[in-house]
């Protein structure tokens, strides 16, 4: 590789790639690739950069749309607790997720910002 798998570029490659892939239906490659990006851009650009907020947001975002989709699907019933347990573990870390940006963002643009 010319750049490498940290490099600034390929992790912005790799944040666009999961967000086709999330707008195609594929959560879950989506929500691997966007755990991927996160986890190195914290670890290059530490916690409260944009990058991370915003890598936060877009995981939190994949984690939601899994969530909806099992809810759709069925696959949050009672009957099964194994698939139930996996939703609301969703829902959860989504919830954990928006969270933590808000309270980033909140940090960053103050409490009376109109975004």
């Amino acid at each position: 590789t010319i750049l490498g798998q940290r490099h600034p570029d390929t992790l912005t490659s790799a944040s666009m790639l999961a967000m086709l892939l999330d707008s195609t239906g594929r959560h879950e490659e989506a929500e691997c690739l966007h755990r991927h990006v996160l986890q190195a851009r914290e670890e290059v650009l530490g916690e409260q950069h944009a990058d991370v907020v915003e890598g936060a947001r877009r995981l939190a975002v994949t984690l939601q749309a899994q969530a909806a989709e099992d809810k759709v699907r069925g696959l949050a019933a009672a009957d099964n607790p194994a698939d139930s347990a996996r939703h609301k573990a969703k829902w959860v870390e989504a919830k954990a997720l928006y969270c933590r940006v808000h309270k980033a963002l909140e940090e960053r643009l103050g409490a009376a910002h109109i975004d």
